[in-house]
C-alpha cells in the first residue's frame, strides 16, 4: 500500500489536496451540521482540527467541487459559490498592540481581498459592514475560527483578559439577530473554552453548542473505525517495523492516544499524536509537549489542588457553563484544555451525570511528570534517573534504594515551596493546617510517583479499623506503607500491625512487604524508615 504524506500542523485544506496527503473524511459530519441550524459552536482542545474543519466548510461554501473528489460529500450537494467571511483569531496581532485596532486593521485587509473598500470606524461597525456587503446576491456563510483565543493568551493576566472579552463582545456584537436572520446562511464558531460563550455571543439567538451535542462527538477526532480506514498502510508498516501483530500495535495506539469524549460512548484519538506517531514510528507525548500547560501547574501551586484527585470529577450537564474568567475553576479548565475528558455518562430521571477522567497514558503520563516537576523543584534529568531506580527498587524489593531516591527527589526542593505559616503569632487552628499540609505535600510526591511509573496505588483506603496510607502492587510483591509526620517509623508500622491492614490481602499470591516512612517538617526529608516483610 501506499504511503500518503502526512500533514502534521498543516490546516489547509486545498493545500493537503494539493499534496496529495492524508485527509480523515469528516465530510459527512461537516454535512449534517451545515444543513442543521444556522448558529453553531465548537469547543475542542487545541491541535484537534478545529482549523482544518474551518478550511474545509469554506472551500465546501466557495463551491470548489473538485477538491472534494472521491470524499463523501462530493455529489450530495448543490456546489453553487457563496460569499465566505473566514476570521481566525490566530492571524490577529493583539498582543503587540490594542485588540480593537488589530481588528480594525484584520476587517480592513478581509474587505481588500473580498474588492470592498470599509468606511465605518469600529470594528463591530466594519464587520456589519462587510457582512452586508458581501451578502447582496447570496447571504454569506460565516466561520470564526478560536474566537477566544485573545482570552485564553491573556488568562492569567485577568484585567487584560477581561478587557479582549469585553472588546470581542463588542466586535461580535455585529451577529445581532437581525443580521444573522437577514443576511448570513452559516454561521460556525470554534474555541478552546466555554467560559466566555454566553457573555460574547449573548446577542445570538441560542446558537447550538456541539461541544457535547451527538453532532459533533465526532466532528475532530480520529474514530476507531476511521484509523484503520485512513492509516492502514502506516499501521502495517509501523507494526512490521516494531516487530508487533497488528492487534497489539492497535492496542498500544489505544491505550496511549484513544480515549477523548463527550458523551462517554464516541471515543476519538488526538490526530496529532496519531500523525506524529505514524511519522516518527514510535510511542511519545506528542501533544502534550506541543504547548507546556504552565497555566495549569501555576493553578495547581496556587490553589493548593489535591493532586491525588485531580484526575477525576463528576459533573451535572450545568456544570459545563459554569466556568467564568473570575472564578477559575481548575477541574472545568483541565476539562477545556483536554487533560480531562467525559469517561462516562449516566441517564436518570432529570439531568445526566459526567463522569471525567484523563483520557489516555499519553495525558496521565505526561501531566504526572510535570507535577513531579513542579513538586519537587528538580530538573528533568534529576526526576527521570530517581524514576527509574524507584520502579528498579520496588520490582526487586529493595526498600533501602526505594528510600535513597526519596531523598534525592526531597533533598533539593526550593525553600519558598515549602508549606509555611505567615504569621509571627500561629494559633493552634494555624499549627495543624501547617501539618496536614505537610503531610499532603510528603504524600502526593510519592503518589505521582508510583502514579507516573503505571504501577498500581492506591491511597488513603478505609479500612474496618483504620486508614492505609498507601497499597502499592508490582508483579512479585505487594505494599502497605504507612507515613508518619514528626513521628517515628516504629510508630508507622507498628499501627500497620495493630490495624490489621493486611489481614485484607491475605488471599494475594504475592510477597506482602510492610513498610514504615517518617517525615521530618524541619529537615524536609525522610528521617527514618522500617519494613517488615510477612511470611
Amino acid at each position: 500500500m501506499t504511503l500518503k504524506a502526512l500533514p502534521i500542523g498543516e490546516s489547509d485544506f486545498p493545500g493537503i489536496v494539493k499534496k496529495n496527503a492524508l485527509y480523515v473524511d469528516k465530510t459527512q459530519q461537516i454535512y449534517r451540521i451545515i444543513t442543521g441550524s444556522k448558529p453553531n459552536f465548537l469547543s475542542r482542545p487545541r491541535r484537534f482540527g478545529k482549523s482544518l474543519l474551518v478550511s474545509t466548510m469554506e472551500q465546501i461554501f466557495l463551491g470548489n467541487k473538485e477538491l472534494f473528489k472521491g470524499l463523501w460529500i462530493y455529489d450530495k450537494i448543490d456546489w453553487q459559490p457563496r460569499p465566505v467571511i473566514r476570521l481566525s483569531m490566530t492571524e490577529i496581532d493583539y498582543k503587540n498592540q490594542d485588540l480593537e485596532k488589530s481588528l480594525c486593521r484584520y476587517l480592513d485587509d478581509l474587505g481588500k481581498k473580498n474588492q470592498v473598500s470599509l468606511q465605518k470606524d469600529t470594528s463591530k461597525e466594519k464587520f456589519a459592514e462587510l457582512i452586508k456587503t458581501l451578502s447582496t446576491e447570496r447571504n454569506v456563510a460565516i466561520l470564526i475560527d478560536e474566537y477566544d483565543k485573545p482570552i485564553i493568551d491573556f488568562i492569567e493576566d485577568f484585567k487584560k483578559a477581561e478587557t479582549n472579552r469585553d472588546t470581542l463582545r463588542n466586535f461580535y456584537g455585529a451577529l445581532k439577530d437581525g443580521v444573522v436572520d437577514s443576511h448570513v446562511h452559516f454561521l460556525f464558531i470554534t474555541g478552546i473554552s466555554k467560559f466566555s460563550k454566553t457573555s460574547i455571543f449573548s446577542e445570538l439567538n441560542n446558537p447550538r453548542d456541539l461541544t457535547i451535542d451527538p453532532l459533533g462527538l465526532d466532528l475532530c477526532g480520529v474514530t476507531q473505525e476511521e484509523l484503520e480506514r485512513d492509516f492502514a498502510a502506516y499501521i502495517e508498516k509501523i507494526a512490521f517495523d516494531l516487530g508487533l501483530q497488528k492487534k497489539t500495535l492497535l492496542r498500544e495506539l489505544k491505550r496511549w492516544y484513544n480515549g477523548y469524549s463527550w458523551d462517554g460512548k464516541t471515543f476519538v484519538y488526538n490526530p496529532f499524536s496519531l500523525l506524529n506517531f505514524f511519522s516518527k514510528g514510535e510511542f511519545g507525548n506528542f501533544w502534550f509537549a506541543s504547548g507546556t500547560p504552565t497555566l495549569l501547574l501555576k493553578v495547581i501551586k496556587k490553589q493548593n489542588i489535591d493532586i491525588e484527585k485531580v484526575h477525576t470529577a463528576k459533573w451535572s450537564s450545568r456544570s459545563f457553563d459554569k466556568f467564568t474568567l473570575k472564578h477559575l475553576d481548575f477541574k472545568h479548565l483541565l476539562f477545556q484544555t483536554g487533560y480531562l475528558t467525559i469517561k462516562k455518562k449516566t441517564l436518570k430521571i432529570g439531568r445526566p451525570t459526567y463522569f471525567l477522567g484523563y483520557p489516555n497514558q499519553e495525558v496521565e503520563e505526561s501531566f504526572t511528570q510535570n507535577l513531579i516537576e513542579l513538586k519537587s523543584h528538580l530538573p528533568d534529568s534529576t526526576v527521570d534517573e530517581a524514576l527509574i531506580f524507584i520502579e528498579d527498587a520496588l520490582k526487586e524489593n529493595d526498600m533501602d534504594s526505594f528510600i535513597e531516591q526519596l531523598k534525592i527527589l526531597f533533598s533539593d526542593i526550593a525553600y519558598q515551596l515549602h508549606p509555611k505559616i505567615n504569621k509571627k503569632e500561629p494559633t493552634a487552628e494555624d499549627e495543624a493546617k501547617l501539618f496536614k499540609a505537610w503531610e499532603g505535600y510528603f504524600h502526593s510526591i510519592i503518589y505521582l510517583v508510583i502514579k507516573f511509573l503505571g504501577i498500581h496505588i492506591d491511597v488513603e483506603m478505609s479500612k474496618h479499623q483504620g486508614r492505609v496510607d498507601a497499597k502499592i502492587e508490582v508483579e512479585d510483591y505487594l505494599y502497605i506503607m504507612e507515613f508518619k509526620l514528626d513521628a517515628s517509623a516504629e510508630k508507622a508500622i507498628n499501627q500497620i500491625a495493630e490495624q490489621k491492614y493486611a489481614d485484607a490481602f491475605k488471599n494475594t499470591s504475592k510477597q506482602i512487604v510492610l513498610v514504615g516512612i517518617s517525615f521530618s517538617s524541619k529537615e524536609y526529608n525522610v528521617k527514618d524508615w522500617e519494613v517488615q516483610v510477612l511470611k
